[in-house]
């Protein structure tokens, strides 16, 4: 969790939803989605945080 709070967002990662860090010398990357209230859809507005639940994934790069 250190490595990943600690991680910075590319350049060329302009939605900041991506990011890459490591762990133990180990590539990861975290990928923020936006979803509704019932986590059944996408957010129609992701940055009004009352109708928006966000979701962090953490995994290897080759399991995306």
């Amino acid at each position: 969790m250190k490595a990943m709070r600690e991680c910075d967002f590319g350049e060329d990662s302009p939605e900041r939803d991506m990011a890459w860090f490591e762990v133990d010398g180990i590539r990861m990357m975290m990928k923020i989605d936006y979803f509704d209230t019932d986590f059944e859809w996408g957010s129609e507005d992701p940055a009004n945080a009352a109708e928006t639940r966000r979701v962090i994934t953490i995994m290897r790069p080759g399991d995306y």
